[in-house]
């Protein structure tokens, strides 16, 4: 059986096949609601038509004149004006339209989002005494700033413009400009009008009136744009009011609904921030009213947003414990610390604290005990007898710590003396002034101003944010300072080797240096510091004269870095005390 014919038309296809563009058949949009419903509406006797029109809100007034020609023409005829102002009438404080404009127009500018000058791109911004909605790329044709005018002006233009007043021309603040515009259609229309009559030769006599008259029109524009303004504002908050109840009724609605699935204790967590983050989510912050089917849809995504409230309140909850047990721990573990500080006085240059012990898995195990169990001075006072085992262990993770600093700078190990124990190992914190010596070092705020963010876990992060004792956190801010020849310049002087003289060796000679620029003694860690500075000057021994007493208990004369350092260079007349110490050893 042949194919039946086609029942297109000869018209509507082309000699090549291809149907032309004229003749493409125009779809219906796949809009709601039922299609055609208002093409018998101007079938309808006319004062039906006239009662639902004077009815409408203008926005829809407006709305229904854009839907067909038929309207449109209908509704731009000036015996529909009636209609326009009719339902002006039914928008509460809208002042009226102003001289000027048209009604349509008045309601285009106040109810339709579009560009006044291009009506294609939106431009939420309405600029009450021009009367006009400008968008971005409309506003530099439109306005112009008040300091540019006159280089948009020829010769003539800027003559007139000069000799009339300045407040006879609109002027408001418009975004993108620095300083106050000019509506461009208005300065143009006012030189020209001062060209007419110039040409005229009516200039001298009706140049009064017309400044007069542009003069009564701005100030005119001015009041009727500060009653929009009052009105807009009066808008925007009952819109944000009436937007405001639709959202906590549907916040109203969701609550029993989530507290019906169990999350009951999460909703009273919540409900003295007014149920916040759930009632800033997006799905539950919406003027949309809840239903069923859409609660369907939400339910899921809401759920995610009340397990991360859980985790909240869990952490909440830990949070006040750990508080109260903190105040047990700051007391008593305070105590441990001071009785065992009697007993060894120099574990104190460390700044060990509570805060430290605090981290530790003895006290840890204390403060992360279970909710339900007590914790008192029993519980802390208990591992007392552990105190000094538990110090020794932190005590040798700080070394270790240091060491990796040492190591980072490659310090190596001379012999079988400690590095972090040499005299010249001088730390520094950051780029802040602050020197020292190991264990002082640990003791310095900058390696114990730990934040909370910087815990590895919740309860790292509780003890971090504690501001009463602050804890040793580690050594990212450490630096070493490098040993200068000044430095070991003064150990020499001390009678000791650079490079295996420990502080505590040095501290044990109890000797006084002076300088070439002062001769008030000092102690060896004072010259220290000023040679880890850059310092230039030079030290030596404090004279002591015949009833000197110090004794060097490895000095010997041969010694090469003795000779370097004893001369007269550096010693300045210590020969008399330099024979006695030789002759001491021998």
């Amino acid at each position: 059986m042949p194919p039946k014919p086609s029942k297109q038309s000869r018209s509507s296809t082309s000699t090549n096949g291809v149907a032309p563009k004229a003749a493409t058949v125009a779809r219906w949009k796949n809009v709601r609601g039922r299609r055609g419903g208002l093409k018998d509406m101007l079938n309808m006797p006319m004062d039906i038509i006239r009662e639902i029109c004077l009815r409408l809100h203008p926005r829809d007034l407006l709305s229904l004149s854009r839907t067909s020609k038929s309207f449109n023409s209908f509704l731009m005829r000036r015996s529909s004006a009636y209609l326009w102002r009719g339902s002006l009438r039914n928008v509460e404080g809208l002042p009226p339209c102003p001289s000027g404009l048209i009604e349509p127009s008045w309601v285009s500018l106040v109810f339709s989002p579009y560009c006044t000058g291009c009506m294609v791109r939106t431009a939420p911004t309405i600029y009450w005494e021009f009367r006009v909605r400008s968008c971005a790329t409309c506003r530099s044709d439109m306005f112009i700033s008040q300091d540019r005018v006159t280089e948009s002006l020829n010769g003539k233009q800027f003559g007139y413009y000069s000799r009339l007043p300045q407040n006879i021309y609109l002027k408001e603040e418009v975004a993108g400009f620095k300083k106050p515009c000019y509506l461009k259609s208005q300065i143009f229309e006012i030189l020209d009008r001062c060209r007419v009559l110039s040409e005229s030769g009516k200039w001298e006599e009706d140049r009064a009136a017309l400044v007069e008259t542009y003069v009564a029109e701005a100030e005119a524009a001015s009041e009727h744009a500060a009653l929009c303004q009052t009105w807009a504002h009066n808008e925007e908050c009952a819109r944000r009011q009436e937007a405001n109840t639709l959202m906590r009724q549907r916040l109203e609605d969701i609550i029993p609904r989530i507290r019906a699935l169990g999350w009951g204790p999460e909703l009273d967590f919540i409900q003295a921030r007014d149920y916040a983050p759930l009632s800033q989510h997006k799905l539950v912050k919406s003027t949309k009213k809840l239903t069923d089917r859409a609660w369907q849809k939400i339910q899921g995504e809401l759920m995610l947003c009340m397990d991360g409230i859980r985790e909240d309140r869990l952490a909440n909850e830990i949070q006040n414990t750990l508080t109260e047990r903190w105040t047990v721990l700051n007391r008593y573990g305070a105590a441990l610390l001071e009785r065992y500080f009697r007993k060894h006085p120099e574990l104190q240059q460390y700044g060990l604290n509570v805060a430290d012990l605090a981290l530790c898995k003895e006290f840890r195990d204390v403060m992360t005990a279970p909710a339900d169990v007590v914790i008192d001075e029993t519980n802390v006072l208990a591992l007392e007898g552990q105190i000094g085992a538990i110090v020794d262990r932190w005590q040798e993770g700080v070394r270790e710590q240091l060491s990796e600093v040492l190591a980072k700078h490659k310090f190596e190990r001379n012999g079988g003396t400690d590095p972090l124990d040499l005299a010249t190992t001088i730390f520094h914190v950051g780029e802040y002034p602050r020197y020292a010596w190991f264990p002082t070092i640990v003791a310095d705020r900058g390696l114990r101003n730990p934040t909370p963010e910087a815990g590895r876990d919740w309860y790292e992060k509780f003890v971090y944010g504690q501001k009463v004792a602050r804890c040793f956190v580690g050594c990212d801010m450490l630096c070493l300072v490098q040993p200068t020849d000044r430095m070991r310049e003064i150990i020499q002087v001390c009678g000791k080797d650079p490079s295996a003289a420990t502080a505590e060796d040095i501290d044990a000679l109890n000797v006084q240096l002076v300088s070439d620029t002062s001769p008030e003694p000092t102690t060896w860690r004072d010259a220290m510091l000023d040679a880890a500075k850059d310092g230039s000057q030079r030290w030596w021994l404090e004279s002591r004269g015949a009833e000197s007493q110090f004794v060097f208990p490895t000095l010997k004369a041969e010694d090469p870095w003795l000779c370097d350092t004893w001369s007269d260079t550096n010693v300045r007349g210590s020969d008399t005390l330099l024979q006695q110490l030789l002759s001491q050893e021998r």
